[in-house]
């Protein structure tokens, strides 16, 4: 969520009792509250994400003093102590956020944009969720429908948007016409855009009116129920090296290793691999998690397809769940293993073409 009509006061007011920069990455400063550890490998999991976004928006990184600023911070008080509602994961002001989380790249996402520009807010809630990609589940974006362009097309705050649909519509305009113009169009509007700027400005960039673009949205609904955002960062995690046939992985996940990003919520530690399928067929998914205890540690595997938003069925694998068999289309995977952040969990699972 962004606030773009903010006082420099209450801007002034909420950095009040800030922590200090305790991490410093090359794009981002975190600055946390006491009891909040990030896992190993989130600042570096939020430059990547940053760099990436940069050079799809045609941008350059924030380097040295105009680093993004990044405050984590305790569930209690957040609403009091920043200029966020207390119902939000977080928000952001130019180049700083304040997040109940991390990493929240919805936020990120935000920042990037700040300098190209300041539309409406449907445009600018609809930029950021069409980018944010994924968390710890790939459940984020399932199990929902387009709603109405029109019911948040001309709202004044951010809070008022239907985040999905706003995302989905720019995600479309985006398919469509390309990122530049997008960014062109994005940066020609004004916050307080009437609706007829809107109308016009949309029908200068894209050649087509903005009521033949929302009825073709509402009339083909693309990537409805699928993963409707950009995997930029997924997608462009280490690849895992095998022949295609089988692979299979053991080892401990804890949030303090360099690869594991997190803790999402509070309490998701994950790692992001992608895997090359050369030969489309079925395959058998097995995994297998516990803690130190001997317990079911709760552990997943997401498995989400890099391909268009049609292709995007996500599958996922449970620890104690036996074996799950799919048929994959080829084509390069995001992988997510899923574990718990505030105990070591040991970890395997198997990928196995079935003859």
């Amino acid at each position: 969520m962004r606030w773009a009509v903010v006082a420099a006061l209450g801007v002034g007011l909420a950095c009040e009792g800030m922590p200090d920069v305790s991490e410093e990455g090359r794009h981002v400063r975190l600055a946390m509250d006491d009891d909040l550890v990030p896992c190993g490998g989130t600042v570096e999991h939020m430059d990547r994400f940053i760099e990436l976004l940069s050079a799809e928006f045609d941008v350059p990184p924030p380097t040295g003093d105009q680093r993004l600023m990044y405050y984590w911070l305790e569930r209690e008080g957040f609403g009091v102590r920043t200029v966020c509602p207390d119902g939000v994961i977080g928000c952001s002001f130019v180049a700083s956020a304040w997040v109940k989380s991390i990493p929240v790249n919805h936020e990120l996402v935000h920042a990037v944009a700040w300098p190209i520009g300041s539309p409406r807010p449907f445009f600018i809630e609809g930029l950021a969720t069409a980018y944010a990609g994924l968390g710890d589940s790939s459940q984020l974006w399932r199990n929902r429908r387009w709603g109405p362009v029109e019911h948040s097309l001309m709202v004044g705050l951010p809070r008022e948007v239907d985040y999905s649909t706003a995302g989905g519509f720019v995600g479309y305009v985006i398919e469509e016409h390309g990122i530049a113009a997008f960014l062109r169009f994005y940066a020609k509007l004004p916050l307080l855009a009437t609706r007829g700027q809107v109308e016009r400005k949309f029908a200068d960039e894209f050649g087509v009116s903005l009521a033949s673009s929302i009825a073709a949205f509402e009339r083909d609904r693309p990537c409805e129920q699928t993963v409707a955002t950009q995997m930029l960062v997924e997608c462009a995690a280490p690849a895992i090296a095998w022949d295609g046939v089988w692979f299979t992985e053991y080892r401990e996940l804890a949030c303090e290793q360099e690869d594991v990003v997190g803790p999402y919520d509070g309490s998701s530690a994950v790692v992001f691999r992608t895997l090359e399928v050369e030969e489309e067929g079925e395959y058998e998914v097995t995994m297998i998690g516990e803690n130190i205890t001997g317990r079911s540690a709760g552990a997943s595997l997401y498995m989400v397809s890099c391909g268009a938003c049609a292709e995007r069925e996500s599958l996922v694998v449970k620890a104690g769940e036996g074996a799950v068999r799919l048929k994959l289309a080829s084509g390069v995977y995001s992988l997510r293993l899923v574990g718990q952040a505030r105990e070591v969990t040991s970890v395997g699972w198997l990928i196995e073409r079935v003859p």
